[in-house]
């Protein structure tokens, strides 16, 4: 078996960048070979890229876009058989407070739906973007795996026992990102300060991928308020760690809230959210670690291979 994956993830610490390639340093290398592309938005750059990749496509039984837009719709236009994951800001218009920037979203989502039925397989992150696509394209062969996560590089600590503040942890690269709602969760921690005022908001931004677990373990409280996600790894870190979370309704993250007794999603509004923020603070610690058991890496990387193996036997 002989796979090609192809990713706009030129940054291995970016995003989720890391993610994809943590999965692929989990499969056997010899199966499994990368090439990323470059800005394909240019004209030039696609048809390069494109006259490229066709003939070296040849060379593989499967093509793997590692995401939407525009990665995708080069992907689609190739001969051979072919699987699409879609990660989330692929298939939901993120808004932007820049034209161009929502312009580029854009064109990205028509591309990505543009493309969909080209694809053998799409895998998506979550049951809620299974439904939300096939609610507008029926009928397409979709599997859910979500990004795997190490549970070797994020699980509990002990940290040092000293005086600090209750920590809400917010993860986000740009807090002026809309999606990400940052203003929304610092009102609830806002709100929150009238009940336990020794509570702090931090914000996790460009701290190295080896550094997130002592992070999220110096936490009390994770905090994501986005108007939606493909499944936030922030939370399945957090998740591995013992560290509950408090959210809105994006992902399947509700069905994993209901399983516990310190996690919560709720309505976006700060004083919902804030009101679970307390009871999620003063809970009882909680085994949470078993909730990610499934998406371990090795467990992610054999659902993989095996829907390799099912796409290659397929007849044409």
């Amino acid at each position: 078996m002989k796979v090609l994956w192809v990713h706009n993830f030129i940054e291995r610490d970016k995003n989720s960048g890391v993610f994809m390639y943590d999965l692929y340093d989990s499969f056997n290398s010899d199966e499994i070979d990368l090439y990323g592309v470059p800005n394909l938005l240019n004209p030039i750059n696609f048809l390069k890229t494109y006259l490229e990749l066709r003939k070296k496509s040849k060379d593989y039984d499967l093509i793997h876009a590692q995401y939407g837009s525009a990665t995708g719709f080069l992907v689609a236009l190739l001969g051979g058989k072919k699987i699409l994951s879609l990660r989330g800001s692929d298939w939901y218009k993120t808004p932007s407070n820049s034209l161009k920037e929502n312009i580029h979203i854009s064109l990205g989502n028509w591309l990505t739906r543009l493309s969909l039925r080209q694809f053998n397989r799409i895998i998506v992150m979550s049951e809620r973007m299974q439904k939300d696509i096939s609610f507008s394209e029926a009928q397409l062969p979709i599997s859910i795996i979500p990004d795997g996560i190490n549970l070797n590089e994020f699980y509990p600590k002990n940290t040092i026992n000293e005086p600090k503040k209750h920590r809400v942890l917010f993860s986000t690269v740009d807090k002026t990102n809309i999606l990400k709602r940052y203003y929304l969760a610092k009102e609830a921690v806002d709100i929150l300060k009238q009940q336990i005022n020794d509570v702090e908001i931090v914000q996790m931004t460009q701290i190295p991928h080896t550094e997130v677990n002592d992070y999220i373990n110096n936490s009390d409280v994770i905090i994501l308020t986005s108007t939606h996600e493909g499944w936030p790894n922030i939370i399945k870190e957090g998740l591995a760690a013992n560290i509950p979370f408090v959210a809105t309704d994006v992902s399947d993250l509700k069905a994993i809230a209901n399983k516990t007794n310190s996690c919560f999603v709720c309505e976006p509004r700060a004083n919902v959210l804030a009101e679970a923020l307390f009871k999620s603070l003063t809970s009882r610690r909680e085994e949470l670690r078993p909730l990610v058991q499934d998406m371990e890496m090795t467990n992610i990387n054999d659902q993989i291979t095996k829907l390799y193996h099912q796409i290659i036997m397929e007849k044409e």
